[in-house]
C-alpha cells in the first residue's frame, strides 16, 4: 500500500532500476480486472492521509545538504574577494583554486547524513519505555516515510 500511496515514493526511487513492487502489482490486478479474472490481491488506496513534510525533508537531508554547500562556498568567496578589493586579507589561493568548493560541498552533504542518522537515534525517556505502544501502529501505517518510524 506504501508503494502505491505515499505521494514522495518517486523521490524514493529515482535510482531503482525497476518500479516498485505495489505498482507491478497494482497493473497486473488492472489487466485481471480488464479480463475479468478474479485477483488473489485487492489492494484499496485511501484518497486522503497526513504526511508530515519533516520526516520527508530528514529523509532527503544529505541531497539538500549539496546545495547548501554550494551556497555556503559561493558566500565564503564572496566574503574574501571583499576582503582582497578592500585590501584587508590577501589569502590568494582562496579565489584562485577552487578546490575549496569540493570541501563545501562534501560538508553539506556530510551534515545531512549527520542530521539524517540522528534521527535513528531520539533521546531515550525512561517513563515512555514502558507505555510505548506505537511500534505496531507506526509498523502497519502504510503512509509512514522510513525516517519517521524513528524519529517522533
Amino acid at each position: 500500500m506504501w508503494e502505491n500511496s505515499n505521494p514522495y515514493r518517486q523521490w524514493f526511487t529515482v535510482k531503482n532500476s525497476h518500479p516498485l513492487m505495489g505498482d507491478r502489482i497494482q497493473r497486473i490486478s488492472q489487466i485481471a480486472h480488464h479480463w475479468h479474472i478474479e485477483t488473489e490481491l485487492h489492494l484499496a488506496i485511501p484518497e486522503s492521509f497526513p504526511v508530515k513534510p519533516q520526516s520527508f525533508l530528514l529523509q532527503i537531508a544529505p541531497w539538500l545538504g549539496i546545495p547548501l554547500g554550494f551556497v555556503l562556498a559561493g558566500m565564503f568567496w564572496l566574503i574574501w574577494q571583499t576582503a582582497y578589493t578592500f585590501h584587508l586579507l590577501n589569502l590568494k589561493w582562496i579565489y584562485d583554486d577552487w578546490s575549496f568548493m569540493t570541501g563545501f560541498l562534501t560538508l553539506g552533504f556530510s551534515i545531512g547524513i549527520v542530521m539524517r542518522i540522528n534521527a535513528f537515534f531520539p533521546e531515550i525517556k525512561p517513563l515512555a519505555l514502558q507505555a510505548d505502544d506505537q511500534l505496531p501502529q507506526l509498523l502497519t501505517n502504510p503512509f509512514v516515510l522510513p525516517v519517521a518510524l524513528f524519529y517522533q
